[in-house]
């Protein structure tokens, strides 16, 4: 998306809903003293902390395909110094 490599797309999603459950704990510090407006982003926080790490996981396991540095007929699935790709055996 938005003309990005995969790899590029795979990181921008993790880091970015990352950094937006953090901010949302953050803001709801600063700006509220009822510690009950604190408890939807601390949750959130540890929920995009773990589906961040099994995103990671996953897409580890899922070969990429770069078009650019990878020829037609190379049919090993994946670029050799990308360590998110895995490589056939």
């Amino acid at each position: 998306g938005l003309g990005q490599d995969e790899v590029t797309a795979r990181t921008s999603g993790i880091e970015t809903s990352m950094k937006s459950s953090a901010f949302g704990f953050l803001l709801a510090k600063l700006h509220f003293g009822d510690y009950a407006a604190r408890v939807p982003p601390a949750v959130s926080v540890v929920w995009m902390a773990l589906i961040g790490a099994t995103m990671a996981v996953v897409w580890r396991g899922m070969p990429i395909a770069d078009s650019s540095t990878q020829s037609k007929d190379d049919d090993s699935g994946a670029l050799a110094d990308n360590p998110l790709a895995t490589q056939k055996a």
